[in-house]
């Protein structure tokens, strides 16, 4: 995209596209923040305004890394204030890795085929969310020692999916935080928007480098992406309850993301 677009876009937008932009942003991040699959309410907008799948899923990495950034700067913030101290893994470095790998495969191949599988992750998750609710409660962390061989699997696969599509990684990585390693629902969100800042990064750049990203309709969708991040982390540290409700959360954020993509609703959405 270059500067004339750039200009054009903003010159020829309407306030009601910009509104509806922020606004789909904001619900984005803050779902994304506390759980996942925000990201479908961002390109379900950009479908609308329609950018082909491949753009909109490259540009709807300027907002994630925003977000995810914000939130993982906000719940940290508020742990320190609560004397509690909390280094970031090596797992980040098997997410980027990963993400490279699947920035790179949905850069140059069709992502329609990938639909149905997500739609399968999804019940997946759904069950492993529901399976031992008393997991999610816990308000102190007992991690585990995952072997490096588990723990490059995990990660990897997380971080290529992410890479990949985006959609569901961070309930995908809740999951894999809470069930997998034992953190508390707190720990695990500063640790999830903390490993998906990270390996978006990359992502990004690979995006950037095949010139899919559009900057008028990210830069946008990132003002309301930030605040909507640092409102739901805001909540989610303060909050006596916020374990339940961003169980709920999640739990709602799955359901939907399988109606997504199931093909249950696909009028609600093209695919190009």
């Amino acid at each position: 995209m270059n500067w004339q677009e750039f200009v054009s876009f903003f010159q020829n937008i309407t306030p009601e596209t910009v509104f509806i932009l922020v606004l789909a942003g904001f619900v984005a991040g803050f779902v994304n923040t506390l759980a996942g699959n925000g990201s479908a309410i961002t390109m379900l907008v950009m479908s609308a305004l329609d950018l082909p799948i491949a753009i909109a899923n490259a540009t709807n990495r300027m907002g994630v890394l925003a977000q995810s950034g914000v939130g993982a700067l906000t719940f940290k913030h508020h742990q320190q204030e609560q004397k509690k101290e909390l280094k970031l893994p090596q797992k980040a470095l098997y997410a980027c890795w990963g993400a490279v790998l699947g920035a790179q495969t949905a850069s140059v191949i069709p992502r329609t085929w990938l639909e149905y599988s997500v739609a399968a992750l999804m019940l997946f998750l759904l069950w492993l969310v529901l399976k031992e609710p008393q997991k999610w409660l816990v308000e102190q962390d007992k991690a585990k020692s995952l072997s490096w061989y588990n723990e490059l699997f995990l990660f990897l696969g997380i971080g290529f999916y992410g890479g990949y599509i985006q959609i569901g990684v961070g309930a995908l990585l809740l999951v894999g935080l809470v069930r997998g390693c034992g953190f508390a629902v707190q720990t695990a969100n500063l640790l999830k928007n903390s490993l998906v800042f990270f390996f978006t990064i990359p992502a990004f750049c690979v995006f950037w480098w095949h010139g899919q990203i559009h900057w008028a309709v990210g830069l946008v969708l990132v003002l309301g992406q930030v605040l909507g991040a640092w409102l739901a982390a805001t909540l989610g540290s303060k909050h006596p309850k916020a374990s339940i409700g961003i169980r709920c959360l999640l739990i709602a954020s799955i359901i939907a993301g399988f109606l997504l993509y199931s093909g249950l609703f696909s009028g609600l959405r093209k695919v190009s």
